[in-house]
């Protein structure tokens, strides 16, 4: 699934990601084994030349052939789940923004501040400030199903008081 929207993500224009797997490129197993060592290493020093050791490959046919299954280059896909991955942080914890930077593999949180700034145009702490006033505005959003019709004693004080 996530091979699908990164291909989808990164497809040129007119150009379908069912059809793109088919010309010169990663082996779909190739490509799979890549995205889910990137997945579950994310957090630490990956490089092209790991990668393309993990696929046979020579670093330089690696990144060419990357480049041509997903849309865009290794190194630049790497920063892309980085700044993904920072986002997920930001959204689902109240760590610093500096243990997220190391959460992401980057280091430090200058670093994280630098890339997230040139991909998305604000700083991460603008971001997840948006992100969290958007949040309170939407009643319910954090709230799950069974508090929403909790009709015990408890409440019930609380609302008298």
């Amino acid at each position: 699934m996530l091979l699908r929207e990164v291909q989808a993500r990164h497809a040129p224009a007119g150009c379908e990601p069912s059809t793109r797997g088919s010309g010169p490129g990663l082996a779909r197993w190739k490509l799979n084994r890549v995205i889910l060592h990137v997945e579950q290493h994310l957090d630490g020093n990956l490089r092209v030349r790991d990668l393309a050791r993990l696929t046979g490959l020579s670093p330089g046919h690696f990144a060419r052939a990357f480049q041509q299954s997903v849309g865009i280059a290794p190194r630049h896909f790497l920063i892309e789940r980085r700044i993904e991955r920072a986002k997920t942080l930001m959204q689902t914890s109240d760590l610093t923004l500096c243990e997220i930077a190391l959460a992401c593999g980057l280091s430090d949180q200058a670093h994280l501040s630098r890339l997230f700034r040139r991909h998305t145009g604000t700083t991460p702490n603008a971001w997840r400030r948006e992100w969290r006033a958007a949040g309170q505005r939407t009643p319910n959003f954090v709230r799950s199903p069974g508090l929403a019709s909790d009709d015990s004693p408890r409440s019930a004080d609380a609302s008298a008081g």
